[in-house]
């Protein structure tokens, strides 16, 4: 039986009833009857949701997770009320935080959500189909392949390495290079093409993957891991092909396609919020660095500031506990940090609900590196939060800011991006306003 996808929502506890009428009503959820004993057998530990007396919790991870025909669609609320009367624009809003995430898309396409009712699976394989077919009709991929195999003409070098049997004796053992479709990229994308046939619902999607097999069918099959995906290098000549390369490799990364002992398929396509905020807000801030900042300033995501302690006992004193900030940014005179927390905060807290280790983290950030202040940046769910702090260190103090920014602005419109972008652009120029009030004198030196 075919049902509409199911929208769950982080941090919201759903009572799991079974029934036929499948779906969600408020915070009830019916299911068909054993489908929700299942989620102890595929996640016995509780990554997806936690679960307890006929209750469903889901986790902060976005994708989607289908048992058998039921497609389940995690998304973040981003509202704090009303988060089901905008369910449009909360999967439009992840859908474009995703498309930082290297995963290929543009704004246009996600006119598709509007006709149709699409998971996001479905919705990111449709676009991946069309456009990869659309480019394998004019630009196949071809690599010089390394070959060996017996010829009646020499060709290439003879492979002297080949044992003689008396019954080929008429032909020549050859190692040669041969211009062929059948190159690693093309099996990979075989590879992960078959795979979603598996999985894809919408017809016209299911044409476009046939339509690339049967482009591809000269092409050996081989299934690839995650680890395999990530040494594939193109070249120059081949780059028209590198988002659809990290796509699979996304899909490959994130999914998990197993048959359960109640033979019932189970595919999961999941992502960490925390780690689709980070990339969302340190791509922006890099993209727009020039209208933020200025030419001379570099954003490096996940950049390595050295270790917190060394041991003197090691070679040349080993580094320990690697100090690696989400976001930092390199300007000449006030080089500063923004560390993205996908957490919720407490207005009426006098700590403003940032808890006690993310500000020790940030204190060993501002002790190490040659910054001039930091940021805690979460998201904002209904609760503004402005706090400036000070860290106080033996000879001097460095500025501590705690915002949340919006991510509620329909982010598909023009003006609701606009809003956005002005949002965090005052963010950052508070944060190099404190910068200039807590200064360093010393050049900030890059190793």
């Amino acid at each position: 039986m075919k049902y509409n996808p199911i929208s769950l929502f982080e941090w919201v506890e759903y009572s799991v009833q079974e029934g036929e009428n499948v779906g969600v009503v408020g915070t009830i959820l019916t299911l068909p009857p054993g489908v929700f004993k299942l989620f102890d057998e595929i996640d016995p530990k509780e990554i997806i949701c936690k679960r307890k007396n006929n209750t469903l919790k889901p986790n902060s991870l976005a994708g989607v997770v289908r048992i058998g025909g039921i497609s389940f669609q995690f998304l973040p609320k981003l509202f704090k009320n009303n988060y089901e009367e905008h369910k449009s624009i909360i999967t439009k809003n992840l859908i474009l935080m995703l498309s930082y995430c290297d995963i290929p898309f543009k704004v246009s396409d996600l006119s598709l959500l509007d006709h149709e009712e699409l998971d996001m699976l479905d919705f990111y394989i449709d676009i991946f189909a069309n456009k990869l077919n659309t480019l394998l009709v004019r630009n196949q991929h071809r690599q010089y392949q390394k070959k060996t195999d017996y010829l009646k003409f020499s060709k290439g070098k003879l492979n002297i390495h080949s044992s003689v049997n008396p019954t080929k004796l008429h032909i020549i053992p050859c190692i040669f290079s041969e211009f062929s479709y059948d190159t690693p990229l093309n099996r990979l994308f075989k590879y992960c093409v078959m795979l979603m046939m598996r999985q894809v619902k919408r017809v016209k999607t299911k044409e476009h993957l046939r339509q690339i097999l049967l482009i591809l069918e000269p092409v050996s099959y081989k299934p690839f891991t995650y680890n395999e995906s990530k040494k594939l290098v193109l070249d120059r000549l081949s780059r028209a092909f590198e988002p659809f390369l990290k796509f699979c490799q996304i899909y490959l990364s994130h999914s998990a396609l197993s048959l359960q002992a109640s033979h019932i398929e189970f595919f999961s396509l999941l992502v960490p919020m925390e780690k689709v905020f980070e990339q969302f807000i340190a791509g922006v801030l890099d993209k727009y660095r020039k209208e933020f900042f200025s030419e001379k300033v570099s954003v490096k995501p996940q950049y390595n500031k050295g270790n917190l302690i060394s041991d003197p006992e090691k070679v040349d004193g080993e580094g320990l506990f690697q100090l690696r900030p989400d976001i930092f940014i390199n300007h000449p005179q006030t080089p500063v940090i923004i560390d993205t927390k996908y957490k919720l905060l407490n207005e009426t807290d006098n700590k403003a609900g940032v808890i006690e280790s993310d500000a020790y983290q940030m204190c060993a950030y501002g002790a190490k590196g040659k910054v001039t202040a930091l940021m805690l940046l979460y998201p904002d769910t209904g609760d503004k939060i402005f706090r400036n702090w000070e860290i106080p260190y033996e000879y001097t103090k460095k500025g501590l800011l705690v915002r949340t920014i919006t991510l509620s602005h329909d982010l598909s419109s023009i003006d609701g991006w606009n809003k956005f972008l002005m949002e965090l652009f005052s963010y950052a120029r508070d944060l190099l306003k404190y910068g200039k009030k807590y200064q360093i004198n010393d050049p900030l030196e890059m190793h």
